[in-house]
């Protein structure tokens, strides 16, 4: 008799724990990233940058970036409440030599909230983005203002080929 109750507790349990388990729904993929493709200034042709890139932030020790090679696009984050963000694209050569590029963007940010289950994250608006100075980034062109889940090029980032 002593058995069958423990097994009728055990069950009951057991079913109240399946019946308390509630399904979450959040995105798997929940980073939001800024994603800067790289093309030929004179062709306009999608290129890879074979050099070594690392990319700061300016104002703090962030490295968004840590020396990728043979990058077609790079995705970095976004500072979350700053309305400029200030980012310095370290590029160096097979040769040793290191140039030093200041993009600044401006940008709104937006809280994005699914559930309360779920990390809040934020998602933003690029207003404007503009080269401050470089040598090896000819000019930038923003190519979809929002910045969000999806992994699409926000930002297109045009390439000195020749560095006369």
């Amino acid at each position: 008799m002593r058995k069958a109750f423990y097994s009728v507790v055990v069950a009951f349990v057991a079913l109240a724990g399946l019946a308390g388990c509630e399904n979450i729904d959040c995105t798997l993929n929940n980073i939001v990233l800024c994603h800067f493709a790289f093309y030929d200034s004179e062709t306009g042709e999608r290129v890879v940058l074979a050099d070594t890139l690392t990319i700061t932030a300016e104002g703090t020790d962030s490295v968004l970036l840590n020396r990728a090679t043979n990058s077609k696009e790079v995705g970095v984050p976004l500072s979350y409440y700053q309305e400029k963000d200030i980012l310095n694209f370290i590029i160096k050569t097979k040769d040793g030599e290191v140039y030093e590029n200041v993009v600044i963007i401006q940008k709104t940010g937006q809280v994005h909230f699914e559930s309360p289950d779920c990390p809040t994250t934020m998602f933003h608006n690029i207003s404007q983005a503009l080269l401050h100075s470089g040598t090896v980034i000819d000019s930038v062109a923003i190519t979809r203002r929002e910045v969000n889940y999806l992994q699409d090029e926000n930002i297109k980032v045009f390439l000195r080929t020749r560095r006369d």
